[in-house]
């Protein structure tokens, strides 16, 4: 029970041959002190380095908290603590009990005497109702309870304590979702669970986790689906249903594989922004034009020898890209796009006379078009097998041409785990098994590039 400005241990010599340890203190002397080294009765304090444990012993009020947390959640029975507890001084600091399949969760009536706790993680579990003990924490300490089955009304009374809602799967929703104080679209998330259906790529997504959001901003306004970023995702085919996007302003598929639109494409009419560059279509709808909100239009590396002749219903279209494609002619409306908007035509197949002035800009000789669009073809990446796999995965590819080939493996953060193949090949075909033992459960991509083109298959790690 010291106070003055130099209370406290001034330094400590522990290592003396004798097993003594000495220690001084400025306002009460030097002390010389037995340790499990001098006397066999005592023990070395039960520090935990790898938890930054290393003051002293863990917290024993704390600790029995944890103990009346398992006790009164069963579901916690067979987890040692540091599975989901991580302690900073011998202080709790965060617990995660995430996928712990609880259906409840009680807390102690002491839970609130966690003072040190910045992170409380109980997403992706089958609450239906929220403890009232959450408000007990402290105001620093971040919890989060998205992917739970907690609907609006379920929220109403701490809601004020929960830093992190996410998504929750409310049956009280028609869609099966509420995010953000909405009832989420029906037609959209059917959309995105036919999306993830015909395509392989996105199979074991959830649909909530399909698409990039922007930074700082939400992929959904009031409910409704406004902005889709499914780029680089490997995807082949649209669903029919992709006309049942009301509220979509801005839908990103660049460099995909997609051949195809659904002629229930142009039924989008809140679209503003359109990105299918890089990818092999070769044929828009003939009602394209009904996109009439459309403000940016990217079409460029397809396969487009022609386009409807609705083109030029587009009145507010401020960007129209149509360059390395195998455009033959224009139609007469692609006159009548507005004067303001930017259009780049580089690199097609066109030959004049126009209806009206246009600027084409460098245009390439295709007497060979056929070759020239079956080269572009020059690998293919087969689908892993099997997906999904337990540790060991079969890897194959065919080159149509010699190139310098880069194989690599990422992980769903995007995180680089391994190169596989980073040398020049000569045509023919290649299989390489893969190894992931050192690799937890997990989605995993492949991703192959040749020359400037690259293909990517997602697979499925599970042990």
């Amino acid at each position: 029970n010291l106070t003055g400005l130099y209370d406290g241990n001034w330094g400590t010599f522990a290592y003396l041959p004798s097993g003594y340890i000495i220690s001084s203190d400025r306002q009460n002397g030097l002390y010389i002190l037995n340790s499990p080294l001098s006397d066999p009765e005592l023990s070395w304090s039960d520090c935990d380095p790898a938890n930054m444990n290393w003051y002293g012993d863990y917290d024993p009020l704390e600790l029995s908290i944890l103990d009346s947390l398992v006790i009164l959640n069963p579901n916690l029975e067979d987890h040692e603590y540091n599975n989901y507890v991580k302690f900073n001084a011998g202080k709790v600091v965060l617990i995660d009990i995430s996928t712990k399949g609880l259906f409840s969760l009680n807390l102690p009536s002491d839970f609130g005497s966690l003072i040190n706790l910045e992170l409380l993680n109980i997403e992706n579990n089958y609450l239906t109702q929220i403890p009232n003990r959450l408000c007990d924490l402290p105001e620093e300490c971040v919890v989060n309870l998205s992917e739970n089955r907690l609907c609006e009304d379920d929220l109403s009374d701490s809601s004020s304590c929960i830093d992190i809602l996410g998504h929750q799967y409310c049956s009280e929703c028609a869609s099966g979702y509420w995010l953000e104080g909405y009832c989420l679209n029906k037609n959209d998330i059917e959309f995105l669970e036919d999306l993830i259906e015909i395509n392989e790529s996105l199979l074991g997504i959830d649909v909530l986790n399909v698409g990039i959001a922007i930074p700082g901003l939400s992929n959904w306004y009031a409910g409704n689906l406004i902005r889709l970023d499914v780029s680089n995702s490997s995807i082949t085919t649209l669903p029919s249903s992709i006309g049942n996007l009301s509220f979509l302003e801005e839908l990103n598929l660049k460099n995909n594989f997609i051949s195809n639109l659904p002629e229930s494409f142009s039924e989008m009419n809140s679209l503003l922004v359109l990105k299918l560059h890089n990818n092999k279509i070769d044929k828009l709808p003939d009602n394209f034009g009904d996109l009439f909100m459309l403000k940016e239009l990217y079409l460029s590396g397809n396969l487009l020898t022609s386009i409807p002749e609705s083109i030029g219903d587009l009145q507010n279209l401020d960007k129209l890209y149509l360059q390395n494609n195998y455009l033959l002619n224009l139609p007469i409306g692609f006159c009548n796009l507005p004067e303001t908007c930017i259009t780049k035509l580089d690199n097609n197949c066109l030959i004049g006379p126009f209806h009206c002035n246009l600027s084409t800009g460098q245009q390439n000789d295709c007497d060979s078009l056929s070759l020239e669009i079956d080269q572009m073809i020059s690998f293919e990446l087969l689908n892993p097998v099997p997906n999904p796999f337990n540790s060991y995965v079969e890897l194959s590819f065919i080159l149509n041409q010699t190139g310098f080939v880069n194989m690599q493996i990422f992980d769903l953060e995007g995180r680089l785990i391994d190169t596989l193949v980073n040398n020049w090949s000569d045509k023919g075909s290649y299989s390489i098994i893969w190894d992931s033992n050192n690799l937890s459960s997990g989605i995993y991509f492949v991703k192959i590039s040749l020359n400037d083109q690259f293909k990517l298959n997602r697979m499925i790690l599970l042990k």
